[in-house]
């Protein structure tokens, strides 16, 4: 490793946006669209990154809900 010295610290604290087949699928699913999950798990991790955009992004207004079926979980755009 090398040790840099005299380098200043960036100012603020920017996280980077994941670009992954979630972010798409959340951006591309319009109002009554929904997806199928035979895992709790998978669906709720996509149901915690829509409302994580929704928290943290301004812009971002998509409402989603998640409901226990017989075979699975599914998650609906409903905003």
């Amino acid at each position: 490793m090398i040790i840099d010295k005299n380098v200043p610290v960036q100012k603020g604290w920017h996280r980077a946006k994941k670009l992954d087949e979630l972010y798409y699928t959340i951006n591309a699913m319009e109002i009554g669209d929904s997806i199928f999950f035979k895992d709790f798990k998978e669906a709720g991790r996509f149901r915690a990154r829509a409302s994580n955009y929704r928290r943290t992004e301004p812009d971002f207004t998509k409402d989603f809900v998640i409901r226990k079926l017989d075979d699975g979980w599914r998650v609906w755009r409903t905003k």
